[in-house]
């Protein structure tokens, strides 16, 4: 996940490439239980808003010495209680070993239940045309080399101004402390001004992965009459502006200096469930500020 973070995004969390299927959230699940021939996952919660774009099954192979071939015909099987083994992706795979992909997006739900437990079996082919079940790195052994479970989704919803209290800062609002901070002398002129959020003085590095911190900035400023295309007042500022210079309303007050244009932040940290998750949040960086 942390080499899917850097192609995506750099050291301070900002966009620098595409991420895969155009995902917003990316959830990376290890197996939960380990049994003798199946794979089990875990599906992890997610906002009812978000869409499955896709699913990728990763899996290391160890090398096989002495292999009659050099490939083997791999088979994905999804393994339920009440039916048979169902088929779900095959492909070619390398006798020398390594890590190969499958995509399992069929035997998932658009929007799959939170709790929900896959069951994936791997097999090859026998010269004989026969099934046999394969050695893959388990969960136990390899920690590096687990068989992992990635779901690609994008939030189409209403909630996404909701992620970053609800996915972030719920988990340190229990022992985040408060301190008094002074009176601030605004100066006059909107402009955008430093902000460095630094994850570790905020609580934030305890399951935040990458960024470290990140440059937020923040809008300060008088928004006093008349105001100026410098500015960039909206034609409503405008018109309040004028309308707390003339009196019209002992409760119109000054057009206030707020951000006019943010862009996104790809966080990548660790829940509870045993997920790792990439997730661009919208709205964290104020690129520029204007009278409001």
């Amino acid at each position: 996940m942390l080499e899917l973070y850097n192609r995506v995004a750099d050291d301070r969390g900002r966009r620098r490439g595409p991420t895969p299927y155009g995902a917003s959230v990316v959830r990376s699940c290890r197996e939960t239980v380990t049994s003798e021939d199946v794979l089990r996952f875990k599906i992890p919660d997610s906002s009812p808003d978000e869409e499955l774009l896709e699913a990728e099954l990763h899996v290391h192979f160890p090398h096989v010495p002495h292999a009659g071939s050099s490939v083997r015909h791999v088979h994905v099987w999804q393994v339920t209680d009440d039916a048979g083994p169902r088929p779900v992706d095959s492909r070619l795979v390398p006798s020398s070993g390594g890590w190969q992909t499958f995509h399992v997006r069929s035997v998932l739900a658009s929007r799959q239940a939170a709790g929900t437990s896959l069951g994936l079996r791997l097999t090859d082919e026998t010269p004989g045309g026969q099934r046999r079940k394969l050695t893959v790195s388990r969960r136990g052994h390899h920690h590096n080399k687990q068989p992992l479970l990635v779901l690609f989704s994008r939030d189409n919803g209403t909630t996404v101004h909701q992620a970053v209290n609800e996915e972030l800062v719920r988990q340190e609002a229990s022992s985040a402390g408060r301190s008094r901070r002074s009176v601030l002398d605004v100066p006059p002129g909107c402009q955008r001004r430093q902000l460095y959020i630094d994850f570790s003085k905020i609580g934030w590095s305890r399951f935040v992965l990458a960024p470290a911190g990140y440059d937020a900035f923040h809008c300060l400023g008088q928004c006093s009459f008349p105001l100026t295309q410098e500015q960039r007042p909206s034609n409503h500022a405008t018109v309040q502006s004028l309308a707390q210079q003339m009196g019209l309303s002992d409760q119109v007050l000054r057009p206030s200096c707020v951000p006019s244009t943010l862009s996104s932040l790809f966080v990548i940290f660790n829940r509870d469930d045993n997920t790792v998750v990439l997730k661009e949040y919208t709205d964290m960086v104020a690129e520029e500020c204007g009278c409001q």
